[in-house]
């Protein structure tokens, strides 16, 4: 036999070889492969068994290969509705929207969610075996406020799960001092401080001090505020829980403390800070002209008393009630315009003029408190510009309420006295020192000059 010969018979016994071991291998049983979808399934990775079996399909689902996890966000703008973003910005279909709408119900209402809440979506991307890429919703989450997030999962569910995750709420305390050398809001920058919270202090101090005329240069202040945190972010300020402000050398000291389940603030000796009147009906704004027994009136031309305090303010401001009353009249009368008149008991009344507009609800029998927004700065009646005229009323007088005294609220009651002063100790003692303070000093014509640092003394606690 020749060489050639030899050659093709190898070729064809390993021919015949390999077809025999085929057919052992597609005629003898498959476990993997005869096993019915519903039966004890073979253990491992469903992914790894959906990719290598062709007979095992997820009911419903294409063929996934591969699979990808992103986070897409969204922005609900000023008149659109949290459905309408769903479809729009996210690809949402009408089934999706409608299941975790359904979800949310019980939650809170989708329709008055704020303009400029982000939505965030967590969508899985899967490459089926056609090669096509599908994308699912599986987890939407929405920060409803600083304290809540709502998070709603299993979205391709008849049932989503939504729940609101409350945020783990702490706080601690920070402790400020500042100087009053250009401005009250400026002494609060300086002192890398939020200035709302300089507006917190001047509620407290609002029946001591008239912050619209009394700050003097070189007043100085300190207080210790609650910073609140949700998650270990901080989310803004709590209460002032102590302060002390220097006005023309005269030392005001604030408490804080719970009492009837309302906070309050009281001296050291535990006194009440609060007085029957506020010493102003602006929180801020500026004197233009004071309570006077002559005076010549811009617009008419003649001297004529100015039995009142004028309040030089933008058209809008908010006017507040400086006491507890009822609103015995709303209306325009006169030279007065659009005013207001509160009685506050037999012996007081109060009137505020020139008004722009009412607060809601403001109308003669309303009843108000102390603090209360009644009106807003205006120019009706006879006012070169927009200010607000206000009077106070002792029985059939005008007077001067810069001059006038009040008795303060209730104490601290004698068994509460022990536990007030504990912690009145403590709270003061967390108050930065006068000595880190430098003020300006002021030559003789007022002018500033050199610095030197505080030396006041720390309130005494008894």
């Amino acid at each position: 036999m020749s060489h050639k010969k030899k050659y093709l018979a190898v070729i064809a016994l390993g021919l015949i070889g390999i077809t025999l071991a085929l057919v052992s291998y597609f005629v003898s049983p498959n476990p993997e492969i005869d096993t019915p979808i519903g039966s004890n399934l073979p253990t491992g990775r469903p992914d790894e068994q959906l990719a290598t079996d062709p007979e095992v399909e997820a009911p419903g689902e294409a063929q996934i290969t591969e699979s990808t996890k992103y986070v897409r966000e969204a922005t609900i703008g000023r008149g659109a509705t949290f459905s309408h973003v769903l479809a729009t910005q996210l690809d949402f279909s009408s089934s999706q929207i409608h299941r975790l709408a359904e979800a949310v119900r019980p939650l809170m209402n989708v329709r008055k969610i704020d303009a400029g809440t982000k939505v965030k979506t967590t969508f899985v991307e899967s490459t089926d075996q056609a090669g096509e890429l599908v994308a699912e919703p599986v987890r939407v989450s929405m920060k409803i406020s600083d304290r809540k997030t709502l998070i709603v999962t299993n979205l391709n569910e008849e049932n989503p799960n939504a729940v609101i995750e409350e945020a783990v709420i702490t706080s601690s305390t920070r402790a400020y001092s500042g100087a009053v050398n250009h401005s009250l809001w400026a002494s609060a920058s300086s002192a890398g401080m939020d200035p709302a919270i300089i507006t917190s202090m001047a509620e407290i101090f609002a029946w001591q001090i008239d912050f619209n005329r009394e700050v003097r240069a070189n007043d100085r202040w300190r207080l210790v505020v609650e910073e609140v945190f949700a998650n270990g972010k901080s989310i803004g300020y709590g209460d002032i829980v102590s302060a002390e402000y220097v006005n023309a050398g005269i030392n005001y000291v604030a408490i804080k403390y719970e009492l009837d389940d309302r906070t309050q603030y009281f001296q050291p000796d535990g006194d009440s800070l609060k007085r029957m009147f506020l010493k102003s009906p602006l929180k801020f704004g500026r004197i233009t002209s004071g309570f006077q027994a002559q005076r010549f009136h811009p617009i008419l031309k003649v001297n004529k008393a100015h039995l009142g305090v004028d309040y030089g303010a933008p058209t809008g401001t908010p006017v507040m009630s400086v006491g507890d009353g009822v609103v015995s009249f709303a209306g325009t009368r006169g030279g007065s315009g659009k005013m207001i008149t509160v009685r506050h008991n037999a012996v007081y009344r109060t009137e505020y003029k020139h008004l722009s507009r009412y607060s809601e609800n403001i109308r003669p029998g309303a009843r108000v408190s102390m603090g209360q927004t009644i009106g807003y700065v205006g120019a009706t009646g006879l006012a070169t510009g927009p200010h607000l005229h206000f009077e106070f009323h002792e029985g059939s007088n005008v007077v001067d309420p810069q001059g006038m005294k009040f008795p303060t609220a209730d104490p601290v009651p004698a068994n509460l006295m022990a536990d007030f002063l504990a912690k009145a100790t403590s709270v003061v003692a967390q108050m930065p020192p006068w000595s880190a303070l430098v003020l300006t000093k002021q030559d003789d014509e007022g002018k500033p000059s050199v610095e030197a640092t505080t030396g006041l003394p720390e309130p005494v606690i008894r």
